[in-house]
């Protein structure tokens, strides 16, 4: 390829920025966060009202104990003290939260990992049901 012709492929990628490629309605549908909107608004949360925001997100994960506070930290840059501390009053079980959550109803039946070997026709889906009874 030319010096000239690589410079303007380069150059065509830096004007990318401006295009955007929204998913089909019905993916939207289906995910988490359906809209920018809805994306722009639940940010907005965060950064207004962090503590109410972050125990709600936390209410999607099951507890041993629920945490009362989402966040403690200290930002002193002068005495290069900076510390954060999540959830400090709650308890997790994280294993509980990955695997054992999704025994129950349809999702158990999903795939929780797709293991892919070699050559690429190694390929495994595994469910929720088969990755407990594994581990």
């Amino acid at each position: 390829m030319a010096t000239n012709e690589a410079r303007k492929s380069i150059s065509s990628f830096m004007t990318e920025g401006g295009r955007t490629f929204p998913p089909p309605a019905g993916f939207a549908a289906k995910a988490h966060v359906k809209s920018f909107a809805e994306y722009q608004a639940m940010y907005d949360r965060s950064v207004n009202d962090p503590d109410a925001f972050w125990l709600e997100q936390a209410a999607l994960l099951d507890w041993v104990k629920k945490p009362a506070k989402a966040r403690e930290f200290t930002w002193n840059t002068d005495s290069r003290a900076i510390n954060h501390t999540w959830y400090a009053d709650g308890i997790l079980n994280v294993s509980y939260n990955c695997l054992d959550r999704h025994l129950n109803g349809a999702t158990a039946k999903k795939t929780a990992l797709l293991w892919q070997g070699e050559p690429d026709e190694d390929v495994r889906a595994i469910s929720y049901q088969d990755l407990h009874r594994e581990v």
